[in-house]
Protein backbone atom coordinates (compact mmCIF):
# COMPACT_ATOMS: atom_id res chain seq x y z
CA UNK A 1 0.00 0.00 0.00
CA UNK A 2 1.39 3.35 -1.04
CA UNK A 3 0.86 6.15 1.43
CA UNK A 4 0.84 9.89 0.92
CA UNK A 5 4.21 10.38 2.63
CA UNK A 6 5.88 8.01 0.18
CA UNK A 7 4.39 9.80 -2.82
CA UNK A 8 5.42 13.18 -1.40
CA UNK A 9 8.97 11.91 -0.85
CA UNK A 10 9.24 10.62 -4.41
CA UNK A 11 7.97 13.91 -5.85
CA UNK A 12 10.39 15.87 -3.65
CA UNK A 13 13.27 13.68 -4.78
CA UNK A 14 12.32 14.22 -8.43
CA UNK A 15 12.25 18.00 -7.91
CA UNK A 16 15.60 17.98 -6.10
CA UNK A 17 17.11 15.67 -8.71
CA UNK A 18 16.01 18.12 -11.41
CA UNK A 19 17.14 21.37 -9.75
CA UNK A 20 20.62 20.29 -8.64
CA UNK A 21 21.94 19.02 -12.00
CA UNK A 22 20.26 21.90 -13.83
CA UNK A 23 22.22 24.49 -11.86
CA UNK A 24 25.34 22.33 -11.87
CA UNK A 25 25.37 21.98 -15.67
CA UNK A 26 24.54 25.67 -16.14
CA UNK A 27 27.49 26.63 -13.90
CA UNK A 28 25.18 28.46 -11.50
CA UNK A 29 25.63 26.23 -8.45
CA UNK A 30 25.40 28.56 -5.42
CA UNK A 31 23.34 29.33 -2.37
CA UNK A 32 20.44 30.11 -4.67
CA UNK A 33 20.36 26.45 -5.64
CA UNK A 34 19.84 25.45 -2.02
CA UNK A 35 17.17 28.15 -1.69
CA UNK A 36 15.40 26.82 -4.77
CA UNK A 37 15.49 23.30 -3.32
CA UNK A 38 14.21 24.34 0.14
CA UNK A 39 10.65 23.13 -0.38
CA UNK A 40 11.78 19.75 -1.69
CA UNK A 41 14.22 19.35 1.19
CA UNK A 42 11.57 20.42 3.70
CA UNK A 43 9.15 17.82 2.36
CA UNK A 44 11.87 15.17 2.61
CA UNK A 45 12.68 16.09 6.21
CA UNK A 46 8.99 16.13 7.19
CA UNK A 47 8.42 12.79 5.45
CA UNK A 48 11.37 11.26 7.27
CA UNK A 49 10.04 12.53 10.62
CA UNK A 50 6.55 11.18 9.96
CA UNK A 51 7.93 7.82 8.82
CA UNK A 52 10.14 7.54 11.90
CA UNK A 53 7.19 8.32 14.17
CA UNK A 54 4.94 5.79 12.46
CA UNK A 55 7.70 3.19 12.59
CA UNK A 56 8.13 3.67 16.33
CA UNK A 57 4.37 3.43 16.92
CA UNK A 58 4.23 0.27 14.79
CA UNK A 59 7.08 -1.33 16.77
CA UNK A 60 5.40 -0.46 20.08
CA UNK A 61 2.13 -1.98 18.89
CA UNK A 62 3.91 -5.17 17.82
CA UNK A 63 5.38 -5.55 21.32
CA UNK A 64 1.96 -5.60 23.00
CA UNK A 65 0.77 -8.96 24.28
CA UNK A 66 -2.16 -10.27 22.25
CA UNK A 67 -5.38 -10.90 24.19
CA UNK A 68 -5.94 -14.38 25.57
CA UNK A 69 -8.58 -16.63 23.96
CA UNK A 70 -10.75 -16.37 27.08
CA UNK A 71 -11.15 -12.64 26.50
CA UNK A 72 -12.07 -13.17 22.88
CA UNK A 73 -14.63 -15.92 23.62
CA UNK A 74 -17.73 -13.78 24.02
CA UNK A 75 -19.21 -10.44 24.92
CA UNK A 76 -18.29 -8.82 28.20
CA UNK A 77 -21.62 -7.07 28.58
CA UNK A 78 -25.09 -7.20 27.12
CA UNK A 79 -27.35 -4.18 26.68
CA UNK A 80 -31.06 -4.97 26.81
CA UNK A 81 -33.38 -2.51 25.10
CA UNK A 82 -37.09 -2.76 25.62
CA UNK A 83 -39.66 -2.87 28.40
CA UNK A 84 -38.51 -3.95 31.86
CA UNK A 85 -38.87 -7.75 32.04
CA UNK A 86 -37.43 -9.53 35.09
CA UNK A 87 -37.69 -12.93 33.45
CA UNK A 88 -35.60 -11.79 30.45
CA UNK A 89 -33.02 -10.13 32.72
CA UNK A 90 -32.59 -13.37 34.76
CA UNK A 91 -32.24 -15.42 31.56
CA UNK A 92 -29.56 -13.09 30.26
CA UNK A 93 -27.56 -13.39 33.50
Amino acid sequence: MVDAAGVAAVVALVVAAYLLPEDLLAGELSGDTARDMRYALGVLVATAAVSAYHGSVFRQDRELVPPTPELLAGPRSVVLVGPADDHLARAAE
